[in-house]
């Protein structure tokens, strides 16, 4: 496969080819990190992409926590380490989780503290500039419950939704929005029971602001879904797995990852056809985005597309053609409805093989990850991102057909599998 290949924080020029998109070396294992002196591992899953910079977990080999840092094509910086003060307390971070884009090269994250702050994992904002601000604080008490930590976060500029915990520690079982400039709102939790079901919901995951509301998933007893929520209209079911699947017959199995785009919410999800990718708007019309038999830039066939990561109109995802199978590797879907791989497990970059990739979409590029597998302590890890210059934007494109459908069929069992593991991995 040919790609423009840039080495821009390193200096080592370009490579030009005919797909449509660059790849750029931001990072990798032999750059040494602020404040570091050791040989470095990087950590804790896919690189996040947010404007012109990413922020990528690392750590040094002898040491078990990671921090995170942040990276241009011109500048490395810490993004939060040991040394970081908590905003409005003398104490610096112990911990950080849930990294995710805002906007702009805005991030938001969660963070925690030493004994003496309580051990609470509060919701903070952290802007180019390096500065940190609080968004919510955990340990606090929102319309009589007590809520202990924060477990996950997403924050445009409507505001925040979170999901959190009570007890036991961890545990998220408790949503909420806070509206920009107002004071969180207590959503749902484990007594709850939500549209098209009968008993209580027992797990909730993934928050995501669309609008003024937010969209999650969900499990109860009878089904795993995706819902809405807003103050206005309440809670909304727009997909489960009792839900038709337009075009196909049967049903869906279940929602995977989701992504919330300017069209709607993309979600992976198992049908007869295999494992695709759809997009649901507010009112739950569903239309398929990428699904087996879609063709590539390089008109290579899709046989699975899973775990979709984005914004706007741009749309990365884990995937397998006929030509790599059965190796995964990383698609970008563009504004113009072409799909690019970009890269493939196994492919040699930059001189060495991609053993395992990760990736992270915002709605500019896709963050990417590679490892080369090494026998410890060695290790070799690098950060790229792909952009894919100007692209038209065209309406979603109607049911396309499935060709290769008996093959996509046999794939079925496989492709469910790698809906909730694998090693292409999106964010997590």
């Amino acid at each position: 496969m040919e790609f423009l290949l840039t080495l821009a924080l390193l200096g080592q020029g370009t490579v030009p080819g005919p797909t449509g998109f660059e790849l750029e070396k931001l990072w990798d294992i032999s750059v040494q990190l602020p404040g570091t002196t050791e040989s470095l591992t990087l950590d804790a899953g896919a690189p996040v992409a947010c404007g012109e910079g990413i922020v990528f977990r690392a750590r040094e080999f002898s040491v078990a926590r990671s921090w995170a840092y942040h990276v241009t094509s011109s500048r490395l910086e810490v993004f939060v380490d040991e040394e970081t003060v908590i905003p409005g307390t003398p104490e610096t971070f112990t911990e950080i989780a849930d990294i995710q884009c805002i906007r702009n090269g805005q991030y938001s994250f969660l963070g925690s503290g030493d004994l003496s702050a309580g051990l609470f994992s509060s919701a903070y904002e952290w802007r180019p500039s390096g500065q940190i601000t609080l968004i919510q604080p955990g340990g606090v008490t929102i319309e009589g419950q007590d809520i202990r930590s924060w477990v996950q976060l997403n924050t445009t500029e409507n505001g925040a939704a979170l999901l959190g915990h009570r007890d036991p520690l961890f545990l998220g079982e408790m949503i909420a929005l806070k509206p920009t400039g107002q004071n969180p709102v207590y959503v749902a939790d484990f007594s709850t029971t939500l549209p098209g079901q009968s008993q209580p919901a027992t797990s909730f995951d993934s928050p995501r602001m669309m609008g003024s509301g937010f969209v999650f998933r969900a499990q109860s007893p009878q089904a795993q879904g995706l819902y809405r929520w807003s103050e206005t209209e309440g809670f909304s079911l727009l997909v489960d797995n009792s839900t038709p699947v337009p075009g196909f017959p049967g049903t869906f199995a279940g929602v995977g990852r989701i992504a919330v785009l300017d069209f709607g919410v993309a979600f992976s999800a198992g049908f007869s056809g295999g494992l695709g990718i759809f997009l649901v708007d507010e009112q739950g019309q569903i239309e398929p985005l990428i699904l087996p038999g879609d063709m590539t830039v390089g008109g290579e066939t899709l046989l699975a597309a899973f775990i979709p990561s984005g914004a706007g109109r741009l749309v990365a995802f884990g995937g397998v053609t006929d030509a790599t199978a059965p190796r995964e590797g990383v698609f970008a879907r563009t504004p113009d409805g072409a799909i690019h791989r970009i890269l493939t497990e196994g492919d040699v970059v930059d001189g060495k093989p991609a053993h395992r990739l990760f990736y992270h979409a915002d709605d500019r590029s896709v963050a990417l990850r590679l490892d080369t597998l090494l026998p410890p302590p060695d290790f070799d890890g690098r950060i790229y991102r792909a952009t894919f210059g100007n692209t038209a934007v065209v309406e979603i494109p109607a049911l396309s057909t499935p060709g290769l459908f008996s093959l996509a069929l046999a794939l079925a069992v496989l492709a469910l599998w790698r809906l909730a593991a694998g090693r292409i991995r999106s964010e997590k």
